[in-house]
């Protein structure tokens, strides 16, 4: 098994400290885990014996023999038939660009899957199951329409769910409002934004838990989130693409309603009812059958 399989396999029981400096190594791999020991454990936030440890964890004698091991899948990697053919793709002509865009955005997706571990995914997850009040949803200038999207999903299933966007002065009202029992769900790829980050810090510092996607360079808010999800942005385009970040976004909806699907079932047919009478859509007849379901009185 090749080191990063070890390292995002979802069996192992890593303690926090080491999920730490797996995501480093994991965000810059395999580079990460060529510099020193120390080095490794500044970047991660954790001390020197926990890299150590890791190391040992993951059935080597050491740091140095992880090291060679990454050098081995360096060099292989580097001499491999395969990768020479993919450092030299043909000039892109504007006949296969479609193609040519859609196999670079598929391999960021691919890159995506071993980025995260299946501990941090669901984490985020659960942080987003088990929110007790409000779900804060925002983001920039670009991401700020995945947290819109996210905000609609989530409107449909529970309520409480909020999107929030404006002016930084339109933030504080939000941030006022928020409190230990809420959870911010922040969007923040590179170039980060001021007021996504100072929104995020606020309401760190009021208590709610925070869920950041961001890219492998990490947003500001990193340092204080809850749980991290990042994601590669490169394709063949001047610009960064949130296909990666919204692949995970819609991952964590369709977990949020795998496990609560008993939960959400009367909601989203509650919702579908007044569509139809309101006629909302086009495919379904505004005399459709649909009955509204019976609220519950709270028994004494």
């Amino acid at each position: 098994m090749a080191l990063k399989d070890k390292l995002i396999d979802s069996e192992a029981d890593y303690t926090p400290a080491e999920r730490k400096v797996i995501r480093v190594l994991l965000a810059n791999y395999p580079v990460a885990g060529l510099a020193t020991a120390s080095r490794l454990a500044q970047q991660a936030e954790v001390s020197d014996p926990t890299v150590i440890r890791l190391a040992t964890k993951l059935g080597f004698s050491g740091f140095i023999e992880m090291q060679q091991a990454l050098l081995a899948e360096l060099e292989a990697h580097m001499n491999s038939a395969l990768t020479m053919l993919e450092s030299r793709k043909p000039t892109v002509s504007a006949e296969g660009l479609y193609q040519s865009y859609a196999e670079a955005t598929i391999a960021a997706l691919k890159n995506s899957q071993s980025e995260i571990l299946p501990a941090d995914f669901n984490e985020a997850a659960d942080l987003l199951i088990k929110a007790r009040k409000r779900i804060f949803c925002i983001g920039g200038r670009f991401t700020g329409f995945l947290a819109a999207i996210l905000h609609r999903h989530l409107v449909q299933l529970r309520p409480g769910a909020i999107w929030v966007n404006g002016s930084l002065a339109d933030l504080a009202e939000y941030v006022a409002d928020i409190g230990k029992q809420d959870l911010v769900v922040a969007f923040d790829l590179r170039r980060y934004q001021q007021d996504v980050v100072q929104f995020a810090r606020q309401a760190h510092e009021r208590g709610a838990r925070i869920i950041l996607l961001t890219d492998k360079w990490k947003s500001p808010i990193a340092s204080f989130a809850t749980v991290t999800l990042t994601g590669p942005v490169d394709t063949i385009s001047p610009f960064d693409t949130m296909v990666p970040t919204m692949v995970q976004l819609e991952a964590l909806v369709t977990a949020f309603t795998g496990k609560l699907d008993k939960e959400v079932r009367p909601r989203l047919e509650e919702i579908e009812h007044y569509r139809r009478l309101n006629n909302v859509v086009l495919d379904t007849p505004a005399n459709a059958p649909s009955k509204p379901r019976k609220k519950q009185r709270a028994k004494t």
